[in-house]
């Protein structure tokens, strides 16, 4: 659940009527958690704070919201049109069937997700930097994203998509 993480929990406090705003403007919460966890600019707002797993375990909530709720019912509506007007026109039925390739397609790229959710395995470890090298340039260290992920990658002798690093949270005298 999100709420057990502190950083998403104060992000939502602070952001969730643009978070709704975004929404209605990308058309979907799935594409708007996404941009409101792009980092972009580097900008508060675009720092929702969810890891890469959280992401991936929200979106595969999309088979309930795209098949279930706009697939199937647009087939239904489709089929009764299609039957109460005894019209078999190329374009209803080919409508009918890009329905239903979209929805198998749909559910096997999320069962596919699904799969690697559950078999990926993870370690989370913390850090907390802490001096006064750091309290004075607080700012700087937490725009170092990318450059720790790489640094650590080498180090460990792995690939660098295997590695996520968090955005840093303010503590005492660090993060």
């Amino acid at each position: 659940k999100w709420t057990t993480n502190q950083i998403v929990t104060n992000w939502l406090g602070h952001y969730s009527p643009q978070l709704f705003l975004s929404s209605v403007l990308c058309g979907g919460s799935f594409s708007s958690v996404r941009l409101m966890n792009s980092h972009i600019f580097q900008l508060k707002i675009f720092q929702m704070g969810l890891t890469w797993r959280e992401l991936k375990r929200f979106n595969t909530k999309r088979l309930w919201s795209i098949v279930i709720l706009e697939d199937v019912p647009q087939l239904a509506i489709q089929g009764y049109f299609m039957w109460m007007s005894q019209l078999s026109s190329a374009i209803a039925v080919s409508s009918i069937i890009f329905s239903g390739v979209s929805m198998l397609v749909t559910m096997f790229g999320l069962a596919t997700e699904r799969e690697i959710y559950f078999n990926e395995k993870t370690s989370m470890i913390t850090v907390r930097v802490t001096g006064s090298s750091v309290k004075d340039t607080r700012e700087r260290c937490c725009s170092l994203k990318t450059a720790l992920e790489n640094e650590l990658a080498t180090l460990l002798e792995i690939g660098v998509d295997s590695i996520e690093v968090m955005k840093p949270s303010n503590i005492k005298n660090g993060l």
